[in-house]
């Protein structure tokens, strides 16, 4: 690149930004407010006299705020004492239903056959126990079936059937 087409390049840049720059400014001035609408008119003490003393009755005739029935803010309620030993009488009549224990957890950890019987692995607790079609497996469970890549647990306490995968 010569130092012409470099001088060149540097002229029309900055002729190009001078452009810009004055193209984007409003050359007309701004004119002032007409001097009615700068100031304004002076309020007549009798006219102001009466929207005072209009306001004032319209304030007095609206009603008084009344008081809140709930405090969104509350975190407990204050329930009526009748309503309370309904809901405890309620309580104390309804029959406990029994608990029923919670599952343990069962992983299926893998599958092996031995001659045409199939056999899971299963980990309870951290144990793992070895299991054919038939066996219990702990307090809760008796397996169903074995097939290639799913053991199915029948639940003895009448739940749902437990189907485990290999992953």
């Amino acid at each position: 690149m010569t130092a012409t087409r470099v001088t060149a390049l540097v002229l029309g840049g900055a002729l190009l930004t001078s452009w810009l720059v004055v193209a984007g400014t409003d050359r007309q001035p701004v004119a002032p407010p007409p001097p009615s609408l700068a100031a304004p008119a002076p309020a007549l003490p009798s006219t102001l006299a009466a929207e005072t003393a209009r306001l004032r009755a319209f304030m007095e005739s609206t009603p008084a705020p009344r008081e809140a029935s709930r405090n969104p803010f509350a975190f407990a309620t204050s329930r009526p004492a009748a309503e309370r030993q309904v809901t405890a009488a309620m309580a104390a009549a309804a029959p406990e239903a029994p608990a029923r224990p919670a599952p343990p957890v069962i992983r299926l950890i893998g599958i092996a056959t031995d001659g045409g019987t199939r056999t899971a692995a299963l980990s309870i607790g951290g144990a793992v126990v070895l299991a054919r079609a038939g066996d219990r497996v702990g307090d809760r469970y008796r397996v169903a079936a074995v097939s290639a890549d799913v053991v199915a647990l029948e639940d003895l306490l009448g739940g749902p059937v437990l189907r485990l995968g290999l992953r």
